[in-house]
């Protein structure tokens, strides 16, 4: 019951994908990847800046539990509060 529930309340939000785009026929595999360096470039070069200027992450114990419980309320679980 309770994934039902959990699956009606995360459904209305998603919405179908369609499908990717065929290969365009005549353009070689290489043009097409050149066409995907530059946003590549761009995100690995802005994770890049952003871990030069804000150092090393740190997660605490309640932003911790906190991705678990939300992990565990969307397979449609309560979320467990033992300390494993």
């Amino acid at each position: 019951m309770r994934e039902r529930v959990a699956w009606a309340l995360v459904t209305h939000l998603v919405e179908p994908r369609p499908a990717p785009p065929a290969p365009r026929a005549g353009v070689p595999a290489p043009a097409r990847l050149r066409g995907l360096l530059g946003p590549l470039l761009a995100v690995v070069g802005g994770a890049v800046a952003l871990r030069l200027v804000t150092g090393v992450g740190f997660a605490n114990y309640d932003t911790l539990y906190a991705l678990a419980w939300g992990g565990q309320l969307s397979r449609g679980q309560t979320p467990t509060y033992d300390v494993p």
